[in-house]
């Protein structure tokens, strides 16, 4: 699949797979990369001590209030679109380098990854992890600070995961464990086969429940029907798409399952309000 000259910001080769750094958006010339979409082949996180702004993450925009964390997959387009001094750290690393655990805490959460806000002590253990980040760093040269810094990166990503999960939780409160159960599992199966089933009686069947039952629970906790959260899914993948390929929309919507290159733009005309051409001439760049 041919990709436009979009910036791949991928991670240096070097021993440890991991990259630190102080962020001021406004006075750092490193970071002006932020204010241009662009996306990573690894995990980029920032830890925002001052300001506030709003981050656009595949097309979708979040609000960003210091103090907080941001975690951003490998491959999500991303760029920072309002951003009022801004300071804290950035953290980068490969996937490979982190436990399991974590990332399947982000990826199983009911509520939609945004910024991950701090109170008092959660900042303060941050800017503890983040000072001896940085100590670390200017030391890596010496003795076994590879491993310190894998063991510091391992432990934000897991107090990360922790702390978001307690948040996810609370605004799941209202809903009984089964019901939390089902969502987590249906996103679960969305993920991995968005592109060959599109109907909700299809991932009923995979997860033994009838499809009404799905419906119904899929409303309850998220809001959406369980075909909207389908199709939530497959039109980000298809944003994507137009944005960093040159494929075609017929290829795009063949890439998606799509038998009727018609029926997908309609669908995308209908749930994203300007037809598949015209967000992608909308998002062109240089």
């Amino acid at each position: 699949m041919e990709t436009k000259n979009i910036a791949v910001i991928s991670m240096p080769s070097g021993a440890i797979n991991i990259q630190f750094g102080v962020i001021d958006v406004m006075h750092t010339l490193d970071f002006k990369h932020l204010l241009l979409p662009h996306r990573h082949d690894h995990y980029c996180c920032f830890i925002a001590t001052a300001g506030a702004g709003q981050f656009k993450v595949d097309f979708q925009v979040y609000s960003l209030s210091a103090p907080c964390v941001l975690v951003l997959y490998p491959g999500q387009v991303h760029e920072l679109i309002d951003g009022t001094g801004i300071k804290g750290w950035a953290l980068n690393f490969s996937s490979d380098i982190v436990d399991k655990a974590p990332k399947n805490i982000f990826e199983q959460a009911v509520s939609p990854l945004g910024a991950i806000q701090l109170d008092e002590t959660q900042k303060l253990w941050f800017d503890s992890l983040m000072f001896m980040m940085e100590q670390s760093f200017s030391q890596q040269a010496t003795g076994s600070y590879s491993q310190i810094i894998h063991s510091l990166t391992n432990a934000f990503f897991f107090n990360a995961a922790e702390i978001f999960s307690i948040q996810d939780k609370q605004r799941s409160l209202s809903h009984s464990t089964r019901k939390i159960e089902i969502v987590q599992k249906f996103r679960q199966l969305i993920k991995c086969n968005f592109k060959h089933l599109k109907r909700p009686v299809d991932y009923a069947a995979l997860m033994h429940v009838t499809v009404s039952h799905l419906n119904d629970t899929v409303k309850s906790v998220t809001g959406l029907s369980a075909t909207l959260l389908i199709q939530q899914y497959l039109l980000t993948e298809a944003q994507r798409l137009l944005y960093y390929t040159t494929c075609n929309i017929k290829e795009i919507s063949h890439s998606l399952g799509f038998e009727d290159e018609k029926y997908f733009t309609r669908l995308f005309q209908k749930r994203k309000g300007v037809s598949p051409t015209v967000f992608r001439k909308s998002t062109a760049h240089d």
